[in-house]
Order: C-alpha cells, then structure tokens, then sequence
C-alpha cells in the first residue's frame, strides 16, 4: 500500500515556491517567454518574419504599412524626414499615416541597402508587442510589490488575453499598447521613488517614443505622463517650476515632431465623431456594435478579468476608494479618457443612452480622433493591477494565489476562441485578384500610375481588393501611384481622373458600382476590362504585355482578361 503523507508536503512546497519573493529579472523573463509563445502560436515563424501568405495576400489595415514602409525605403531622403512622395502623388503623405512605425521605418530606411527585397518588420514588431505587453504587465506588478512566479504568469496572462490586444492584428502599429503600461510603471516609481525627479526623463520620453509609433498611442502616453506629473506637484515630491518645465518641454517635443513628421496639414477634420465610439456594454460583451463601427471599442474584458473584478470590488470597496483617492489625479485622466471613448452619442447596447448636445472644443477634437473608442485602454490596463491587488489585501497569500490562478484558467477558456479565430486570420490567404506577374510587367513600363481614389471604393469588393494590390506593386516597383490607402487624405470622387494624359502615365480606372468608366481627355487610348479600364498615350507598352492582346484603338475595343483571377473574385 503506497504512503500519501508525502503528497501535502509537496503541494506546499509547490505553493511556497510559487509564492516566494523572485528577481524581478526571473520574472520578466517567465513574462517573455510567455509573450513569445503566444506570438509564435499565432503568426508562426513564417509570420513572424513577414513571409506568410497573410502579409502577402491580405486586404486590410496590413495593406498600406507595408506599402508606405516600401516607398518610404524606396525614395531619397527628403525634409520632413518622415515624408512619402510617391504614395498619394504628388502631394504625398507621412510615414505616421500610413503606419508604418516611424521609430522603425528610420531604421529600415537607413539600412535599406543590406536587407532583402521585400523585407518588411511587421511580423517582428507583432511578436515583440506580445513579448513586452507581458513584460510591462509583471514589471508593473513588481513596482507594486508582488514578486511571485504565479503573479507573473497571471499578470502575463490577464494582460495578453484582452480583445483590445488579440483583435488588433490586423493593424500592427496599435497593438503598441505596452506603451501604457510602461507610463504606468514609470509612473508608479516615481511616485514611490525617493527622487522622483531622476524619473522626469522617462515620462517625457515615453510620449515621445509613442508619437512615433502611433498618434493615438502618444495621446494617451501624455496624458497618463502628465497626470503622474500633476500628481508630483500635489504631492509636493516636485516643485512646480520642474513640472512646469516638463509640460513646456511636452509641448515643444510635440511641436517638434509634428514637423519632422510631416503631419500637421494632415491632422484636418475627418468626421465620424461618435461612430467609431465604445459601447457600454463592450467590457462585459463581445461584439456589441450600434453604429457599425464600434469595433474601435471593443474591449471585453474576459470572464475571469470580469470575476477578478467583481470580487475585488464586492469585497475590498473601501480599499479601492482609498486606491482611487490616493491616485485621483491619474484616476480622473484615465476616466476622461474613457468617457471620451463612449463620445457624446453614447449607446447601451442598441440602445441609444444619451446624446450631449454639441460642444464645438469637443467635437473639433473628436472629428480629428474620431476613433474614440480606443481611449478605453488605459482603463483596462490599470484595472488588471488594481484588481490584482485589491484581491491580495484581502485574502490571505494561498486564497489569493488560488483565486489568480482559477481568474487565469477562466480567461484562458473564455478567450480561446479569439485567440483561434486570430490565428486562423493570421494563417489565412485571401487570394489575388490581380495577377500580380502581367501588372508589375504593366506598371514596370511607366513612371506615373493614376488611379481612382481608394477612398472611393466600396469596402470589401473586389475593386477594393484589386486596388490595395496595386498599390503593393507599385510600390515595390517604386512607381509613384496618386492613389493612397490611408487616413487623413482627401481625394476628389467626383471625376478624379478626367485630366489629360501625360507621356509615363498609364491610368487606372476602377469600376465603382454601375458607374460608367470616365472618360479621358487629351487623346490616348483605353482598353476596359472587368474592373476597369487601362489608359495611356503609349499603346505600345500595353501590345507588349505577356499574355495581352494586341490593343487595339478606341476604348473598350479589346479586353484584358489575362490581368484578372476571376476564381477569387468569384469567391
């Protein structure tokens, strides 16, 4: 008969050496392999290093990254820095709005010459966001005192396992949210810090750093960073003439970037404010969406997030009002931030709530970011903590690591499903439309590609598709094309193209529902097809197309079926 007296001396062993105190370098190192495993689940190697058939035949927000980093890398040094001539000819755009990562783009760009053609560091940059999402969820911890291995894992998990990250694939430069969390950390040591000051540099840095990653990013990195630095002053841990001297500071840096970055004629009014806003339901429910864009504030929580929370608050509320009231100044950004997300249309499920009068201030700035519902993350991100240790004070050390650990197994069951469907969509092809081979020998005989606005395409159909495919070849041709599938550009949908033709320029004319294709001034010759029409002044780089039949005069005299994979547009 075997002896079981054993078995409770090793259970408690477990529990003791999970529990014990670690190097905060241990611990970020459980946080980085955890981050790294999860990437390498869902992009995969291949996706990793940016050759999987998702980078290649994707029709998203991945589309114009890629296509701004390839012109960005392509084209000369220019002033401002940051500036993309060929991608929306001639007038441009910058490297910040077609998010291409400019913190990373200076450096392909310098280093252009020693890497592959084609190369692109999205999938890298994915990987590293899981990797330091992890990382700056336990050092958070750590500053706040828990130096466990099972807080680590928990941390690590509640942190990566949220619909703001996992959905977000789909535009890499977003997914950058570790940023917060770094602002939080910061924040708290210097709060903690005997000499705070020493810290100043860091939370003007960050901003900086954010700004260069992504706009909406660096507005909440400031925002967080200022309310710890008004937090200082209160306190008395800086003189007010050192805080101001950091806000003066914030305020030229951003002035500053703004100029190098080329982004201060493009930060006009785009409207929708109010439709791309959160739901109130959408911490609690996945995929509630009354004005069809509410995907921008989608940040379901996860049921053991949600049970985590519901337990901190039912039994520590008088110590999370006192957390609240010790923290107010960081407590109330974050809360306007949220509140900000919800806009002044604000909908409880379908149901619409409240609707705030007009207030000129905040609709200025909401037409201009009007992508409101991305201003919840903070919250998420200083719920997790909070909730972390709020449930540690009140429960003895094993209760309160059991209780992590069960949050951490009901989070991961709960969300699974998401991090499936990322994976599918991070391991899936769309097809072509075009064929690429006969369109780059095409585009490789001009200097001027000309074609309707994509912001003039219905979404999601094939002309749609076949002009993000486009864009990818010229880009990788560095041919400049007029057309740029970015934010913040405004293109005229009227009769874009009904200028005269120019020796170089072959233009594209996409079919845009039942609308007839413009008609082109100026002589030259057109040949439709079946998203469009082709025209140029110079027949002959047509005739010697592979595959092209010999053009003939007129438009709509000959047609060019070989350019075309009806397969995928009949899926």
């Amino acid at each position: 008969m075997t002896s079981n007296r054993g078995a409770p001396l090793t259970v408690n062993r477990l529990v003791a050496g999970l529990t014990a105190d670690r190097s905060p370098i241990a611990l970020y190192a459980v946080a980085a392999a955890i981050g790294s495993i999860l990437a390498l689940y869902l992009l995969g190697w291949d996706g990793i290093q940016g050759t999987s058939d998702f980078w290649a035949e994707s029709h998203d927000d991945t589309t114009h990254p890629i296509v701004g980093l390839r012109y960005y890398m392509n084209e000369g040094w220019t002033w401002p820095p940051l500036s993309i001539e060929g991608f929306g000819y001639p007038s441009g755009t910058s490297v910040i709005f077609s998010d291409s990562i400019p913190v990373l783009a200076v450096g392909a760009k310098l280093f252009s010459g020693l890497l592959p053609v084609g190369f692109h560091y999205f999938g890298y940059w994915i990987a590293l966001c899981f990797v330091l999402q992890a990382v700056s969820a336990v050092a958070l911890l750590v500053t706040l005192g828990w130096r466990s291995h099972a807080v680590a894992v928990v941390g690590s998990g509640l942190a990566l396992l949220q619909t703001a990250l996992i959905s977000r694939y789909g535009h890499p430069s977003l997914m950058g949210q570790f940023l917060i969390i770094l602002t939080l950390v910061v924040g708290v040591r210097a709060i903690k810090s005997g000499e705070p000051a020493k810290r100043m540099w860091l939370l003007w840095g960050l901003p900086a750093v954010a700004f260069f990653v992504h706009l909406y990013l660096f507005i909440m990195v400031l925002v967080l960073a200022g309310s710890f630095v008004a937090e200082l002053t209160v306190r008395g841990r800086i003189d007010r003439r050192r805080a101001f001297g950091w806000y003066l500071a914030s305020l030229i840096g951003t002035v500053v970037a703004v100029v190098v970055a080329d982004v201060g004629s493009s930060v006009r009014e785009v409207g929708g404010f109010g439709l791309l806003s959160m739901n109130l339901l959408s911490p609690i429910t996945r995929g509630v969406d009354a004005t069809g864009g509410q995907y921008e504030g989608f940040i379901y929580l996860g049921l053991g997030m949600l049970m985590l929370t519901v337990l901190a608050i039912a039994e520590s509320r008088v110590a999370a009002l006192a957390l609240i009231r010790k923290h107010w100044i960081p407590a109330l950004a974050t809360a306007a931030m949220a509140l900000y997300a919800l806009s002044t249309t604000v909908y409880m499920g379908h149901h619409l709530l409240l609707a705030v009068p007009s207030v000129p201030p905040i609709d200025w700035i909401g037409n201009r970011f009007r992508s409101t519902g991305r201003f919840a993350w903070p919250a998420v991100y200083m719920l997790i903590p909070a909730a972390i240790i709020l449930t540690g004070r009140r429960f003895k050390t094993n209760v309160t690591i059991s209780i992590l650990v069960l949050a951490l197994a009901v989070q991961a069951v709960d969300m699974w499903p998401d991090v499936e469907n990322t994976r599918d969509r991070l391991h899936a092809a769309d097809g072509q439309v075009l064929a690429a081979d006969a369109w780059a020998e095409l585009v490789g005989g001009y200097t001027l590609v000309s074609a309707t606005p994509h912001q003039c395409l219905p979404r999601s159909e094939p002309a749609e598709w076949a002009s993000l495919e486009l864009q990818r070849i010229t880009a990788q041709l560095n041919v400049p094309i007029t057309t740029a599938a970015v934010a913040r550009r405004a293109f005229d949908c009227g009769d874009p193209l009904s200028g005269p033709l120019v020796p170089g320029e072959l233009r594209v004319f996409w079919h845009v529902g039942e609308e007839p294709i413009p008609s082109t001034s100026g002589g030259g010759v057109c040949v439709e097809f079946e998203l469009g029409a082709l025209c140029t002044l110079d027949a002959s780089n047509l005739a010697g197309v592979s595959g092209m039949p010999t053009l003939l005069a007129g438009p709509g005299a000959g047609t060019l079926g070989d350019l075309i994979n009806r397969d995928v547009i009949a899926d």
